[in-house]
Formats: C-alpha cells, structure tokens, sequence
C-alpha cells in the first residue's frame, strides 16, 4: 500500500502500488485524479508541484516596474517641451531598465502560474507567457494569461476556503484591458504615461493578490505535509 494525494482537496489516501497512474475519484470532493505517490515532506512529487515550493517575490520586478514609470514620466515631459534629442536620449538610457522590467514581469508571471496548485491552472506557465510575445495575437492572448490567473487564483481559492481574494478576478480583466489599449495607444506620449500609470497602479494590487494567496496556499499544503 502507499499513500496519494487528490490535487483538488488534498485528501490523502491509501491504495495499491498497481493503482499508480491510473484514474480515481476523490470520495471526498468528486474530482477525478490520476493516483501517484505522495511525495515525502520537502520533496517534489510526480507530475508537477511541491511541499516547499519557492515563496513568490514580486520585488524585482516592482523595483524595474517604477524604474519605467520614471523614465516615461521624464520622457513625457521631454516631448512637451519639445526637446527631441532629449527624449530620444531618454529613450535610450532606459532600454536596458525596459528590457529588465519585461524579463522579470515575465519570471513573476510564469512561477504565478506554475504555483496555481490543484489542476486549477487552465494552462502551462509557458504558455502563458509565451503567447503574450506573438504580434497581434497578444491583443487577445493577454485576457486569457492575466484575467485567466486571476479568475483560477479564485477559484482556488474558494477551493481551499481562503477568503479575500474574490476580487482577483476583476484585477485581472482591469489589467488585460488596459494592457491592450497600451498596446495600441502607448505609443502617443501623454496617453501612454496616463496608461503606464494605470497599468502599474492595477499590476501592483493584481500580484499583490495573487502573490499573497498562493504564498497562502504553498504554506498549508507545507505544513499539512510536514504534518503528515
């Protein structure tokens, strides 16, 4: 005999060695699960997921995210002055901060996903960030990768009895549609900066949340493991 774990309550059960990688349904909430071994506390289980998960940090990423809040600020004063050559040595001097805010926006979003524990996560981290790269389709793609998070985060949430965090869902669509306008219109100086504000204003309460709930959910399935 030895132990297994249902992804979606976290029950544990006892079944045959023969059982492993065939399918179950929980007794406890329904869901069906495909039975492996439970991992021992600390370890990494079969099939994704772990006990100790790294604890999600959005300060880097915060820290590059202001970084260009600044520089877009400076450049929009720049173009109303008129002063051209300033705003394109502006440009410039902050293309490595740019590409720095993409590149950890981007880890921050990618262990988002991978942490959404359960089988609530509608797809995989890679694809989630990797869509959001493909000209044109990432009009459409970013309401799937952020409003997506965001509505899977509460559904496990309610899942796990974690209350507070019903409003993820509304942070995500809010975030996705300023994302698109940006996209589309950042490019006119003022309106961009009014968008970069927006968009920052509702990035920082959106990974807030989610950061906080599966931080939350990493910390019960540790300490149920440890206990076990």
């Amino acid at each position: 005999m030895i132990k297994t774990n249902c992804p979606s309550c976290f029950q544990q059960y006892e079944v045959e060695e023969s059982a492993v990688g065939t399918y179950a349904d929980c007794p406890s909430c329904g869901k069906r699960f495909r039975v492996q071994a439970a991992a021992p506390a600390g370890r990494a289980p079969a099939g994704g997921g772990y006990d100790r998960p790294e604890r999600l940090s959005m300060t880097l990423a915060l820290v590059f995210q202001c970084i260009l809040i600044g520089g877009t600020l400076l450049q929009a004063l720049a173009d109303l002055d008129g002063d051209m050559d300033a705003s394109f040595g502006l440009a410039l001097l902050f293309i490595v901060p740019a590409i720095l805010c993409i590149v950890f926006s981007c880890m921050l979003h990618y262990k988002c996903w991978a942490a959404v524990s359960g089988g609530f996560a509608r797809m995989t981290p890679g694809k989630a960030v990797g869509y959001l790269f493909i000209p044109f389709y990432n009009l459409y793609w970013v309401f799937p990768s952020f409003w997506g998070l965001g509505t899977d985060c509460v559904a496990l949430a309610r899942a796990r009895g974690f209350r507070g965090h019903d409003s993820l869902g509304g942070l995500g669509m809010g975030l996705s549609v300023v994302m698109c306008v940006e996209m589309v219109l950042g490019w006119r100086p003022w309106i961009g900066l009014l968008l970069s504000i927006g968009e920052f204003i509702l990035w920082l309460l959106f990974y807030q949340g989610v950061t906080k709930l599966l931080n939350r959910v990493a910390a019960a399935d540790s300490g149920a493991a440890t206990a076990g």
